[in-house]
């Protein structure tokens, strides 16, 4: 054999392993990328409140904490264990990102949301807003005497409090995830952060509340309101029962949402 048929041949082979190459290449890209793709659309639901028991909550779940070093988990149950646990009810699919606002003690004592926290809270969802379809807060902090506004917690005043939570909702608003907080349990005024324009407010009427909480017929109605005769519907479970399903519901047209 020539030497030139043996180059020829030598390069007919390393054509043969390119294309190969090439084709193995093309089917790694058509398995994995659809795949990647699919989890990457997973609905993440951001729950924010004082604490959640990681050993009762089923399903797909990221823990965060804003509470800096006192995150521990060794308290029995909480506020934020009860709304997450409903927000499972009625989504079981969704990633439930829950955010822990609040100190634990530990002997398991639970400390409150803060108003540093809760800007934290919010500031985190903004930065960490991949598929994220909703915020929820089922938390209120008022000040004694000022309207719509928070108590004091350093370095905040009612003013800067009310501004810096403010600013992260429109920030939230802006990437097109919205922010829902309880109105509530009661009537005579809408809870802070609330009664923020920018936040949708979620009053409750049904099973065991009477004539409701912030429903059409308050004096301070909600932007939205939970009717249901089987959720014992506070308006705690109730916004985090509308932020579970916001994908499924128009709100926009139909301002109270009947539930089963």
């Amino acid at each position: 054999m020539s030497a030139c048929h043996q180059i020829d041949d030598i390069v007919k082979m390393k054509r043969n392993k390119m294309k190969k190459i090439v084709a193995l290449v093309a089917v790694l890209f058509s398995v994995v990328v659809p795949v990647q793709s699919q989890a990457s659309t997973v609905e993440r639901i951001v729950i924010i409140d004082d604490y959640f028991n990681r050993s009762l909550i089923s399903g797909s779940v990221e823990f965060v904490c804003v509470a800096s070093d006192r995150c521990v988990n060794n308290a029995a149950t909480s506020h934020g264990t009860q709304m997450a646990l409903v927000a499972r009810q009625q989504n079981p699919n969704a990633t439930l990102v829950l955010v822990q606002a609040a100190a634990v003690s530990k002997t398991g004592s639970i400390g409150s949301v803060n108003l540093n926290n809760l800007v934290d809270s919010l500031r985190w969802a903004s930065a960490n807003n991949s598929n994220v379809s909703a915020v929820s807060f089922s938390r209120f902090m008022n000040h004694s005497s000022k309207v719509c506004m928070p108590p004091a917690s350093a370095p905040f005043t009612p003013e800067t409090g009310y501004a810096a939570v403010n600013s992260q909702v429109v920030d939230l608003k802006s990437k097109g995830i919205p922010v829902l907080a309880a109105s509530g349990n009661h009537n005579n005024r809408i809870d802070f952060p609330a009664c923020i324009p920018d936040v949708i407010s979620v009053g409750a009427i049904g099973m065991g509340l009477g004539n409701g909480f912030h429903g059409d017929s308050s004096p301070f109605p909600a932007d939205t309101v939970v009717s249901s005769q089987t959720v014992r519907n506070s308006t705690s479970s109730a916004t985090v029962i509308i932020a579970a399903r916001l994908k499924t519901l128009n709100i926009t047209t139909s301002k109270v949402v009947s539930i089963p």
